[in-house]
């Protein structure tokens, strides 16, 4: 796992798998809450996205996939519901699915440190023996683009 700075979307526009960091709860009418950070993100530029996100729940449980056919996006969830703090045994299972995918790289987020309102130091412990060079870790720095 390496860190970088830059906007985790640069890499998703020039064909690069990402990450968006998610949580497990659905509405009533089947979306998903996508509703801060990088979900609300690509929500706004894929406005299927909480539908897709929440019917992809439905099936499979709070877990990593491809949520939208067609995009390089996978699901990479913090939380069991939005409103709580991130979970750190849902952010190491999540890296441990994550690394059993088949993608030559993957970009993700901080899981867990902005909204999730856990320290970096901490997940990195966690996240660090499970994800090998072929994962990078985008610390978001404007100035970076």
């Amino acid at each position: 796992m390496k860190l970088i700075k830059g906007d985790l979307w640069q890499f998703h526009e020039q064909g690069e798998w990402i990450c968006i960091t998610t949580n497990g709860f659905i509405k009533n009418n089947g979306r998903a809450v996508m509703g801060r950070g990088c979900a609300l993100q690509c929500k706004r530029r894929y406005p299927e996205a909480e539908v897709a996100l929440g019917r992809f729940i439905q099936r499979n449980g709070n877990v990593v996939g491809q949520f939208m056919p067609g995009r390089k996006i996978l699901c990479f969830p913090t939380k069991h519901n939005w409103w709580e703090a991130s979970d750190l045994e849902l952010i190491r299972q999540s890296a441990c699915q994550l690394a059993q995918y088949s993608v030559e790289t993957c970009y993700l987020p901080k899981p867990g440190c902005s909204n999730g309102r856990l320290d970096w130091e901490e997940v990195q412990r966690v996240i660090a023996p499970i994800l090998d060079g072929h994962f990078y870790v985008v610390e978001y720095d404007p100035d970076a683009i």
